[in-house]
């Protein structure tokens, strides 16, 4: 071997050796996801679970995110529906997303960014697009203890001091859940800093990382051949512009600016969309492929993750306006409320399905919420009352708020529809100790019941697509149970007693076999 050979070959063994020591430098995700056999052909585990540690190495680099992916996938004969627990956490995986990602729409993005062809897909395959269903619901699954730890170490290393380790790591664990990355961490430090003073609770930093570190864009990729499908005929330039002004009217939600780009890596037929820095797998459009078609796919896509889109610029841009008709009542908000904590209610109202479309009203909300009692030997009034007006109230929590939004809108419903009325409600179960929902955050607090995760799970699983979702007996005992659902079910309301005016006569539901709807139905004590 000649000496320039030799030198190439030195320097090509330092890099492996480098790479080598900084990947065992991550730290580890424990990743076991339970699966029936394939109905043809060898079960080989071993490839199903190196595509599965591929299909999540490629989503924590994209959110960034450090870790190892440790993958084991067992199989259960009979078994209905895959079961994925990430972290030793049970994960949701939404049947209908993934029977729509299993049909033979595209590829599974592989370690390396390329795709591989979905159509006629190998039991490996099948496997890995579960696990990758369920990190584009809640990309927030990625991140276990161990990341958590890792992230806050880097941002401290990146230079900043201030903030509890608790504090910080929710706030960055949050800022993922909504699609955002934080692989910048010079970035994430220069955001922090300019929100010195002004922000100090895990949700107030997530926001004001959320508005500094999000692109601020929805990007669509189609393929050549059907951008030049869909722009042959005459084409309306307002497709786009009446979606929004929709979403605005119904929901209050800005959309940001919608790029729709080439990308050769989508498959014939098919369009992606990324939100933030979160990329959902291909999804086909119907025949004829229309702009109309697109604009309804990306509709879709936005309306699936309303929340994510709340934005401090927007906050404070609505603030104006509607301090130009009423300035008092602005004022009055604005002196209680800071601008990052009315993006914290907005974003916690638009993840449980309260509309912002009217933020007059809102504003007044915000002013009269009284507080919230244990739910228990009280006498509830039709309207609310202060009893002490001269003394100044204490600023309610977004779950104060919230539930008092709803209770405004049933009491306001209840006129029009006079009577007493059955109502069949989910509980929460076993009434969890609320001691430490405000350091929540996805795991199981220290003085929650051992089981009671399960259990809220199966309720969860049991309420979607219920009117009133799930009923907790106090506000303290919701914002447990709220904490533990609200990325893994946002469309599953979690409501307190009180919300409810006094003709509605609440009924629990006969607990029953918990429903075949996704991937936590039935927890594993094992995993």
């Amino acid at each position: 071997m000649s000496a320039p050979e030799q030198t190439g070959f030195r320097a090509g063994a330092r890099r492996v050796f480098r790479e080598a020591v900084r990947i065992a430098q991550l730290p580890r995700l424990d990743v076991r996801l339970v699966t029936a056999p394939p109905t043809t052909g060898p079960a080989d585990t071993d490839a199903a679970a190196s595509r599965v540690a591929d299909v999540l190495r490629v989503r924590m680099a994209e959110l960034g995110v450090p870790g190892v992916p440790v993958v084991q996938v067992a199989l259960e004969p009979g078994a209905e529906f895959p079961r994925l627990h990430i972290a030793g956490q049970p994960c949701r995986i939404p049947q209908d997303r993934l029977a729509a990602a299993l049909a033979p729409t595209g590829p599974v993005q592989g370690a390396d960014g390329d795709d591989d062809d979905q159509a006629g897909a190998d039991w490996p395959t099948e496997v890995a697009t579960a696990c990758q269903v369920a990190v584009e619901w809640d990309p927030s699954v990625v991140i276990g203890p161990p990341q958590r730890a890792a992230l806050v170490s880097a941002v401290r290393k990146a230079g900043m001091t201030a903030h509890a380790p608790d504090v910080l790591g929710a706030a960055l664990q949050a800022v993922v859940a909504n699609g955002v990355s934080c692989r910048d961490t010079a970035a994430v430090v220069r955001v922090l800093e300019t929100a010195q003073g002004g922000a100090s609770t895990d949700a107030e930093l997530a926001e004001v990382l959320i508005a500094g570190l999000s692109p601020g864009v929805v990007l669509v990729g189609l393929p050549q051949r059907l951008l030049r499908e869909m722009t042959r005929d005459e084409v309306d330039p307002e497709t786009f512009s009446r979606m929004r002004v929709r979403l605005y009217e119904e929901l209050g939600l800005r959309v940001p600016d919608i790029d729709i780009r080439i990308d050769p890596r989508v498959p014939d037929g098919c369009c992606t969309v990324r939100l933030h820095h979160t990329a959902f797998r291909p999804q086909r459009l119907p025949e004829p492929v229309t702009i109309e078609a697109l604009a309804a796919a990306v509709e879709s896509r936005v309306r699936e993750h309303a929340w994510w889109f709340v934005h401090l610029d927007e906050v404070h841009s609505t603030v104006d306006q509607v301090r130009l008709a009423l300035p008092e009542l602005v004022g009055a908000v604005t002196d209680r409320y800071s601008e990052v904590q009315l993006a914290v209610l907005a974003r916690t109202l638009l993840a449980e399905a309260v509309p912002l479309r009217n933020p007059p009203r809102l504003m007044v909300l915000l002013l009269d919420v009284p507080a919230m009692g244990s739910g228990r030997d009280v006498v509830r009034l039709a309207e609310p009352h202060r009893s002490e007006p001269e003394r100044p109230a204490p600023r309610p929590s977004p779950g104060q708020v919230l539930s008092y939004a709803r209770q405004q809108v049933l009491e306001e419903r209840t006129r029009t529809e006079p009577g007493l009325r059955d109502v069949v409600v989910d509980q929460v179960p076993d009434r969890p100790r609320a001691g430490n929902a405000g350091a929540l955050h996805r795991g199981r607090p220290a003085d929650t019941p051992p089981g009671f995760v399960n259990a809220l799970l199966e309720q969860a699983a049991r309420a979607v697509g219920s009117e009133w979702g799930l009923v907790a007996a106090s506000q303290a005992e919701r914002d447990v149970a709220h904490r533990l659902l609200h990325w893994q079910y946002p469309e599953v309301a979690v409501r307190v007693s009180q919300e409810f005016p006094p003709t509605y006569r609440l009924r629990p539901r006969p607990t029953g076999p918990v429903p075949a709807a996704d991937g936590t139905a039935r927890a594993e004590t094992s995993a």
